[in-house]
Parts: structure tokens; C-alpha cells; sequence
């Protein structure tokens, strides 16, 4: 079903005993339409016909989730209450010893947040040092808060390069600068960090194979050389 018909379907069934768990199975599979595949936000998301449904979906939900309303108070622009609901997911996680992974800080940080606000990075690290966490969590962090600071493509780069030479099983970190330089028409440099992607965590897989045949096929690269 489209996401026009569950919206309206989803306001028929207000009385509905199951009304709160569908509603906010579609308010996260809206976050995913609104979030998805991008680094950097542009808040013209805000204009969207999606996020109108998902305002109007969250008003009608309790307040249990905390990341749906996280995510909400976000777009809002009420940053106290977005950290209030971030930091109740992480004494959530705190009582019951929830291991802070790399997956798992992209799917609620990462992707649904991105550059966010001022601070906002350096809010994460704080709350991280609260729970347990693989190895290099904080640095990872760090990482995200330097990346959305940088000035430019060179200052990404490096920051990116700096944190896979120090913790080369994370992830993200290589699907970004593989990204990076496709982006910038660096093809034999797109191609050595994608290849290196073995299950993407940020970009759709068929993403990252698109822009592997796309550099490639490009004058330049090593293939097409």
C-alpha cells in the first residue's frame, strides 16, 4: 500500500485496539522516506507531504517511543526536548546493558539525524560514556561531529581517512569516502573504497553497485583506462 492510502487508511482506524503499534510502524517507515540515501540535511524536508503525515501521525501517538519523538521534536526545532528523548533512550539502553554498535548508532544517530544542530555530536559522545560500547564508539562520534563541521571535500577526506587508518572494521567510514570521491570524479579512488563496502550500512547495496559500474565505465578509471 502507498504511503497516501496507509495515511488515510491509518486515520480511519483511530479506535482501532492496534491503532498505536501501526501508527508508529508508519511514522518510522516515514522517517526512513524522509531520511534515507542523503548525508546533509536540507530542511526543506520539513515542506514535504511525508513529513506533514508523520506530524500529524505523532500527535496522535503516547509518548513511548522516545526516538519517534526524538525525531520529531527534531524537525520541530525543539532541541531540549529532542535531547530529553535521546537521552531516555540511552538510560533505556543503560538498564538493560545494551552494547552500543556501529549499526545501531547509524540507524537512530546517523541516518535519521545527520548534521542536525550545533552540539549535537558532541551531546551524542557525552551520552555514550553512560552505556557500554564496542571499541572506538566515542572516536566514531568524534569522527561524525568533525565531518559535519568541515569546511570542505579535503577537510571530509581527511577526517574520514584518519579514522579508517585507526579502526578499519567500522563501516560507514568507507561507504562515505568511497562516496566522497565518485562524487568529486576520483574514480580509481571511488572504486578502491567501495569494493571494500561488504554490507553497507548507510547506502542502499544497489547504490553503492551503481556507483561502482558508474566509475568504471568513466575515462580515467582503471577499468575504462
Amino acid at each position: 500500500m502507498a504511503l497516501k492510502e496507509s495515511f488515510e487508511k491509518i486515520n480511519t482506524m483511530q479506535n482501532h485496539q492496534y491503532f498505536q503499534e501501526l501508527c508508529s510502524i508508519y511514522c518510522n517507515k516515514l522517517i526512513s522516506v524522509l531520511t534515507d540515501n542523503y548525508i546533509k540535511y536540507n530542511f526543506d524536508v520539513i515542506k514535504t507531504e511525508p513529513c506533514s503525515w508523520f506530524f500529524h501521525c505523532m500527535e496522535k501517538l503516547d509518548k513511548n517511543s522516545s526516538f519517534l519523538w526524538a525525531f520529531y521534536y527534531f524537525l520541530k526545532q525543539n532541541y531540549p526536548e529532542c535531547r530529553n528523548k535521546i537521552h531516555n533512550m540511552f538510560m533505556d539502553w543503560k538498564e538493560t546493558e545494551t552494547v552500543l554498535e556501529e549499526e545501531t548508532i547509524i540507524c537512530f544517530f546517523v541516518i535519521p539525524f545527520k548534521n542536525a544542530f550545533n552540539g549535537f555530536w558532541a551531546f551524542i559522545r557525552d551520552e555514550i560514556t553512560q552505556i557500554k560500547t564496542v571499541e572506538g564508539m566515542d572516536d566514531f562520534c568524534k569522527l561524525m561531529g568533525d565531518f559535519y563541521s568541515s569546511d570542505s571535500n579535503d577537510d571530509m577526506l581527511g577526517c574520514l581517512q584518519k579514522f579508517i587508518q585507526k579502526y578499519p572494521g567500522y563501516r560507514l567510514p568507507n561507504e562515505w569516502l568511497g562516496y566522497l570521491h565518485y562524487s568529486m570524479s576520483m574514480w580509481n579512488n571511488a572504486i578502491a573504497c567501495l569494493e571494500r563496502v561488504d554490507c553497507p550500512l548507510f547506502f542502499y547495496e544497489d547504490e553503492i553497485y551503481w556507483m561502482l559500474a558508474w566509475a568504471y565505465g568513466l575515462p580515467g578509471s582503471r577499468i575504462s583506462a
